[in-house]
């Protein structure tokens, strides 16, 4: 999976990690995501990610588990489709806050 950067240049989703490891907030809005495992590869690649904005990304209902945002507290879903069921579900399991 790959990003573009400022220059429009294609950067590979691991070198995240190690390129921005300190990002606190990601907005990922409106950028055509769907499915959750790559939400939760591109969390595991930022350990310290607090916030993280998926609105306008129409994802796909989680078919078993949703991946694990261990560090995540602020998770952003307007307009993603994502039914009340799922939002407590997160909200419970990831001991996140609701507001």
């Amino acid at each position: 999976m790959y990003v573009l950067s400022t220059s429009n240049k294609k950067v590979s989703i691991e070198l995240l990690g190690t390129t921005v490891p300190n990002i606190k907030e990601l907005d990922l809005s409106g950028n055509l995501l769907s499915e959750w495992k790559d939400v939760g590869f591109i969390c595991e690649q930022l350990p310290a990610l607090k916030a993280l904005n998926l609105s306008y990304n129409l994802m796909s209902p989680y078919k078993s588990e949703l991946p694990l945002l261990k560090s995540i507290r602020v998770l952003v879903l307007n307009n993603t489709g994502v039914d009340w069921e799922q939002v407590f579900f997160y909200v419970f399991s990831q001991q996140m806050y609701l507001a």
